[in-house]
């Protein structure tokens, strides 16, 4: 969480904090995948016309990166 708070006023980006322990721990300690996360669930926020990021968004963002994830590995599946 610190490194987001670092980058940005956590209480302008999300719902609560728990949003973003949420999101760090489904980025399984990965920056990268971290970056990703945040980035779908922004995405998925701006789509519902939200002004912060919500479980909801953070929820349906880990979904869509599995699934993503799940395509790469597994291509013909």
């Amino acid at each position: 969480m610190a490194l987001v708070a670092a980058r940005a006023d956590l209480d302008n980006v999300f719902a609560s904090r728990g949003v973003i322990r949420h999101l760090a721990q489904m980025s399984g300690g990965s920056v990268r995948d971290l970056v990703r996360l945040l980035f779908e669930a922004q995405s998925l926020a701006r789509a519902d016309d939200k002004d912060r990021i919500d479980q909801a968004a953070a929820r349906d963002a880990v979904q869509r990166v599995r699934v993503d994830l799940e395509r790469t590995l597994w291509p013909y599946h």
